[in-house]
């Protein structure tokens, strides 16, 4: 990848939507990946109420925020404990460099959907 070539936006989702193809989160059932981009002048303010809408969440769903360096950790764990249910260490280490060279303070937002249940919270 040629990294003096500044990319837009719209290619750098773009580009995050293939590199996430197939990657899947797993807890207690496999989840996968999404690219939400939300257009903000405020990076720092980015309303999370309005994430939740975004994607679809019912607004009392329990969320995560965690950055890139702590979601990478997680996710190249050794492979007999790895959270990433398809095995895939290359196609995550390729994001992994993709992220670092085009994204200033990322945050990865894990939803507990599973939790929330006709307005109750359960395990």
């Amino acid at each position: 990848m040629d990294t003096g070539h500044f990319l837009s936006s719209e290619e750098i989702v773009v580009r995050l939507q293939e590199l996430t193809t197939g990657l899947y989160y797993q807890s207690e059932s496999d989840y996968p990946l999404e690219v939400v981009h939300y257009k903000t002048v405020l990076p720092d303010a980015f309303p999370e109420k309005e994430l939740v809408a975004l994607t679809g969440h019912a607004t009392e769903t329990p969320m995560e925020v965690t950055d890139a360096a702590s979601f990478f950790r997680k996710v190249t764990k050794p492979a007999n404990v790895t959270p990433v249910a398809n095995k895939a260490p290359e196609q995550i280490a390729t994001l992994k460099v993709f992220c670092e060279q085009h994204l200033q303070n990322m945050k990865v937002y894990h939803f507990y959907s599973h939790l929330f249940k006709n307005n109750n919270l359960s395990r």
